[in-house]
């Protein structure tokens, strides 16, 4: 081995008792020492490594790099520990390479101070660690959570289809027979007697009943899926379903809107509509508002609905709430389109809400319109 200077023996010493592979370089970027660890995980033999250059156990592809690196690294040396946020690679005298990370320390006394000005000499003490196999975890784990996001994705996506196909029969087949019913029964009493008051007047309470029910199917049905959403699209089926929010809460609902027409698929039209509703659900439970502004825009390849409202203000540990199903629920539905959702929370001043969503290449017509919707009486 070299050994540059008359600390060399204690490093080497060092250098031994290491439970990670480790090599010394000089400022001139050559290996001045190595351990056992590190000869045997680079695949070089006893001795072999000193004098050589340090890129040699850098791949190919990042030598160039790894050049201006050690560059900028010999004017300003200081300590860089493990896990710095950098994907590294390492290389095997064999060729292979594996994925590592390295901590540098420049060495004191007898082995230079840090090399600035041309002056003293500067060696680094390299420790280097092989993390395939986390990284072999960490892939295994990203590939899973992928798999349970394409499932969930799929899921939401049966749900909406189901839910589709039980409103219609609900409006079209429920809601016809009890049409045809209470024509039946308006021409049941066009036909009794009028001093057949008993039967009229039972007749006239069946078609209430009717009229009712034929309320309560078209509830049941636009809440399983509006079909204003399919037949319109978004920003009708937004203003509506605030409309209906408002008129149900008594808070002041209104709704800006910069596009006409989104270029959202029917996926995405879904996605945003139903992050509204789960917004305006959790200010009718938690917020205590009194007033919400929706906001919906389309620029740079994106749509963004923002749902503001005037109340005491989430918190984060709600927001960080494992058990928000809710906030769960509109992040995973963002997420499988491709997009994201952003909760911030003010105290005693309200709660955002921010999705975002990827949109196609054609953009909508810009219209900076306002839609205020009044209070219901």
């Amino acid at each position: 081995m070299t050994k540059p200077g008359a600390g060399a023996k204690r490093f080497e010493d060092l250098l031994t008792v290491m439970p990670y592979a480790a090599v010394i370089v000089d400022q001139q970027g050559r290996i001045a020492m190595a351990n056992s660890l590190a000869e045997n995980l680079l695949g070089y033999g006893p001795n072999e490594l000193p004098g050589r250059p340090v890129e040699i156990l850098v791949p190919e592809r990042f030598r160039d790099q790894h050049l201006q690196h050690r560059a900028s690294y010999v004017a300003d040396p200081r300590l860089r520990p493990m896990a710095a946020g950098l994907d590294l690679y390492g290389r095997r005298q064999d060729g292979s390479e594996f994925p590592s990370e390295i901590a540098l320390t420049p060495l004191p006394g007898e082995w230079g101070p840090a090399c600035r000005a041309g002056t003293g000499r500067l060696f680094v003490l390299v420790v280097i660690r092989d993390i395939s196999d986390r990284k072999a975890k960490e892939d295994k784990l990203r590939h899973s959570r992928e798999q349970l996001r394409e499932l969930s994705a799929r899921l939401l996506s049966i749900r909406e289809e189901e839910r589709t196909r039980i409103s219609r029969a609900i409006h079209d087949e429920l809601g016809q027979a009890l049409t045809g019913l209470k024509m039946d029964v308006a021409w049941l009493q066009r036909h009794l007697d009028e001093d057949r008051s008993t039967l009229l007047h039972k007749t006239k309470a069946m078609s209430e009943l009717i009229d009712t029910t034929i309320q309560t199917v078209r509830r049941i049905s636009t809440e399983l899926r509006p079909a204003i959403l399919d037949d319109m699209g978004l920003v009708p089926a937004l203003e509506w379903q605030l409309q209906e929010f408002q008129a149900r809460t008594g808070i002041q609902c209104r709704l800006v809107c910069t596009v006409e027409e989104t270029t959202l698929d029917a996926d995405g039209c879904t996605t945003a509509f139903r992050i509204l509703q789960e917004a305006l659900t959790n200010v009718a439970r938690h917020a205590a508002a009194t007033q919400v502004e929706a906001q919906l825009e389309e620029t740079a390849g994106h749509l963004t609905l923002r749902v503001q409202d005037n109340g005491r203000g989430i918190t984060e540990r709600e927001i960080d709430d494992p058990q928000s199903i809710g906030l769960l629920g509109m992040r995973e539905r963002a997420l499988s389109h491709g997009g994201e959702v952003e909760i911030d929370g003010t105290a005693g001043k309200g709660t955002t809400v921010t999705a975002r969503l990827p949109v196609c290449l054609r953009t909508g017509r810009p219209l900076g319109t306002v839609r205020g919707i009044g209070r219901a009486t």
